[in-house]
This record gives C-alpha cells, sequence and structure tokens, in this order.
C-alpha cells in the first residue's frame, strides 16, 4: 500500500501577483522535492464568471482547506504593515480544524517597525505602551506580526523571516523552503510517533 503524499495548501497572497502562475509552479516544485503535494488557492481566473464569483472562490478555497493535511501560509505584509487579512482567515482556519499550520514572511523586520515605517513615528505614552498618530495603541513584542499570528505558530516553527537585509517581494521563495523543509520534518517526526495532528 502506497501512502499519498501530505497535501499543503498554499494560503497567500501570490493570487493577485501577474506572475502567479510562475510563482505557484516555483512553490509546487519545491513541495515535491519534499514530497508534499502541493494545493494553491483558488482565484477568479481559476473559475467561470457569476453574480457570486466571491461566494465560489470562498467554497472552492474552503473545500481545499478541507482537503489538506497541513496550511503553510505567506505571511509578507500585503498592502500595508500586516500580513493578507485573507492569509490569516485560512491560517485561523487551518489550526480551528486541527491542522499543522506553517507560516513565513520574507520582510525581516519586526511589526512595530513596519507600523511605523507605514504610518509614522509612534509614541510613547506614560504607561510604557506606544501609540500611532492617531492615540491607537501599536503592540511592541519583537513579533513578525500581530501576536495572535505568533503565537498560534509558535508550535509550529514560528513565523520563518530574514534575520536582516531587506524586505523581499511576494515570489521570493528562500523563506517558503525554510518553512517547507520543516514543515517535512514535523511531519516526518508525527509519522515516525505514530501520531497525526
Amino acid at each position: 500500500m502506497t501512502l499519498r503524499r501530505p497535501r499543503a495548501y498554499l494560503a497567500g497572497p501570490e493570487v493577485f501577483l501577474p506572475n502567479k502562475a510562475e510563482v505557484f509552479a516555483a512553490k509546487a516544485a519545491l513541495c515535491h522535492r519534499y514530497d508534499i503535494e502541493p494545493t494553491p488557492p483558488i482565484d477568479a481566473a481559476a473559475l467561470t464568471p457569476s453574480d457570486r464569483l466571491s461566494r465560489q472562490i470562498y467554497l472552492r478555497n474552503v473545500k481545499l482547506m478541507d482537503a489538506a493535511d497541513l496550511i503553510i501560509a505567506n505571511l509578507s505584509p500585503f498592502r500595508g504593515p500586516s500580513a493578507d487579512v485573507g492569509t490569516v482567515f485560512e491560517l485561523g482556519y487551518g489550526f480551528a480544524k486541527g491542522l499543522p499550520v506553517f507560516g513565513y514572511s520574507n520582510h525581516p523586520r519586526n511589526y512595530l517597525d513596519r507600523a511605523e515605517a507605514f504610518f509614522g513615528p509612534s509614541t510613547p505614552g506614560r504607561d510604557g505602551q506606544k501609540y500611532d498618530r492617531v492615540g491607537h495603541a501599536i503592540e511592541d513584542f519583537d513579533l513578525a506580526d500581530n501576536l495572535m499570528i505568533d503565537e498560534t505558530l509558535e508550535g509550529f516553527g514560528g513565523v520563518f523571516r530574514p534575520t536582516g537585509g531587506e524586505p523581499g517581494d511576494l515570489s521570493e521563495l528562500s523563506q517558503f523552503e525554510r518553512c517547507l523543509a520543516y514543515a517535512a520534518e514535523h511531519l516526518e517526526r508525527l509519522r515516525e510517533n505514530g501520531s497525526a495532528e
């Protein structure tokens, strides 16, 4: 009996890239190298236009996640200082289903630094908290993103990201491969222990 390869849902904003087909092909090649079956999200180009195209995309992607064995999420900042909100939903959906979830970012700086670069310098309050220009508190935990994202991923290797240098674009795959290699090792440990998460 041949066991099928674990299926990874590849959450991320790459569906919005003009070269998404090439990016997903490169990700698929890396997944195959680590004996993981890649499942990219569906976007509008893959479906027949209708009045409820958004509903079709949502339902198809939920179905893909329901058939997945793990989630690997690109948490690189997208349209702001934080990760793409759809990707974060998909990460949370997988975690709530009990799937192993893994994440990476192509941005080396922490969330506070990115928020300040996007919104302007923060202002320290008497309580030790930092505030943005409209008076909203900004998390300052030296994490890759919002604490709920980082803490969810803590048991799955954390958020893989560069340790320095300039941010990479959404299609850069070095952090994806680091995350993928860790995910493959994690799944192998589960198999060896005869356990499933």
